[in-house]
């Protein structure tokens, strides 16, 4: 009986550390899951942030992706009321209707109403639609404040969710409020209409945004890659202050970063190959920077935008 006893204690025993090992097991399993989760989702949205922030650099000088835009022109305003009523005047002639038929109180209606009409003409604003070829050295280079502070207010929206899943992942408190500061710093600086001010606010943010990155992410050519484009955009916020200086220190660098990836021999065949690319036109930046033209650094910087979001 005893031993009947010991051996039903041995099994409910082992019965009870096998439930707590799946326990511990399915616990573990659903923390990982749900932190890969989301770290998945706050890469996507660093990825959003990022789009965002370039097309915002890209605003400021008018630098497009697409080779045509569609161009809208006024061509004023058409009245037709005058139109209209010759043509129901023929219409009811050819119905074979005559206006004597009309009663006097008829009449008298009608002139009140034709008057309210001739008061109340319709106007139709007329639009022309066309392709034009875009590029840098045709294109204006006015900014479109309007379009750029619409977007930054929209942006509003999506930022403290954001925030929040960075906060999940980093746990860098103060790292976060910065960004959260410097994102007002930016909408202040589009909100006066300040190129040179607007540049550097975007360049701090974006710096704060790649040391999300650098936490973040766990592939490292994507920090590589991340940290280039950083360079990139430095020296392309330097423009207008024409220090062809510190631009090319701000090429070598990107170019220095970016050699990294020549090596990786993880990447498949069509990323070698446009990571060669890149590297080619990131030491072709340099000639442009020699040259101290800027139209010829904005249409390199274009194109090897184009193909870095492309790696």
């Amino acid at each position: 009986m005893k031993k009947s006893l010991k051996i039903l204690f041995y099994v409910i025993t082992v019965f009870i550390v096998i439930l707590i090992g799946f326990g511990i097991y399915y616990a573990v399993h659903s923390t990982n899951k749900n932190d890969e989760q989301i770290q998945s989702k706050v890469i996507s949205e660093i990825e959003y942030i990022d789009e965002k922030l370039i097309s915002f650099f890209n605003d400021m000088n008018n630098v497009e992706y697409e080779n045509y835009k569609l161009v809208v022109q006024e061509l004023g305003t058409t009245n037709n009321s005058k139109e209209d009523q010759k043509l129901s005047e023929s219409t009811n002639l050819a119905n074979g209707e005559s206006q004597t038929k009309e009663s006097s109180n008829n009449q008298s209606q009608n002139t009140s109403q034709g008057s309210l009409a001739t008061n109340s003409e319709s106007k139709e604003e007329t639009k022309k639609y066309s392709m034009e070829e875009a590029g840098i050295l045709v294109d204006s280079k006015d900014i479109n404040w309007e379009k750029l502070q619409t977007q930054v207010e929209n942006l509003y929206i999506s930022i403290p969710t954001i925030t929040l899943d960075i906060y999940k992942v980093t746990k860098n408190q103060e790292e976060i409020l910065k960004f959260n500061s410097q994102f007002d710093e930016l909408t202040q600086a589009m909100k006066t209409e300040n190129k040179e001010e607007t540049l550097s606010k975007l360049v701090n943010l974006y710096e704060t945004m790649n040391n999300f990155v650098t936490q973040v992410s766990k592939s490292d050519n994507e920090k590589i890659i991340s940290q280039t484009k950083l360079n990139i955009l430095k020296a392309y916020s330097k423009l207008d202050s024409k220090n062809w200086q510190e631009i090319a220190n701000d090429i070598q660098t990107a170019t220095k970063n970016f050699e990294i990836l020549l090596t990786d021999i993880e990447v498949s065949e069509q990323k070698q190959y446009t990571i060669n690319k890149v590297y080619i036109m990131l030491n072709e930046m340099l000639s442009a920077v020699e040259k101290q033209d800027q139209d010829v650094f904005l249409i390199k910087y274009k194109n090897l935008l184009e193909d870095l979001n492309n790696i």
